[in-house]
C-alpha cells in the first residue's frame, strides 16, 4: 500500500468535506469527485493505480465516504 496515496486521499477528502464541496456543488456525485481527486493527485505525481492500490476501488471508496458525510451532516433529521 502506498502511504503517500493514502495520506493524499485522506487530506483531499478532509479539504473537500471541510468546505471545498461548495466549489463542486452540494451534491457533486462520484464522477466529479473522482475527476477532481485524480486531477489533483496527478499534479502531485500520484497515479490512479497508486490510489487504487492504497484504497481499493475508487468509486466504492468515495461512495462510502460521501454516503457517510451525507448521513452525518449537521442539521440532517434522523429518520423516525
Amino acid at each position: 500500500m502506498s502511504e503517500r496515496a493514502m495520506t493524499f486521499a485522506e487530506g483531499w477528502w478532509a479539504d473537500y468535506s471541510g468546505g471545498a464541496y461548495e466549489v463542486l456543488g452540494a451534491d457533486p456525485g462520484i464522477d466529479l469527485l473522482l475527476q477532481e481527486c485524480l486531477s489533483e493527485a496527478s499534479f502531485l505525481g500520484i497515479s490512479r493505480e497508486e490510489l487504487e492500490n492504497a484504497l481499493g476501488d475508487l468509486n466504492s471508496y468515495f461512495g462510502r465516504r460521501l454516503a457517510l458525510a451525507v448521513a452525518t451532516r449537521p442539521g440532517r433529521q434522523a429518520a423516525e
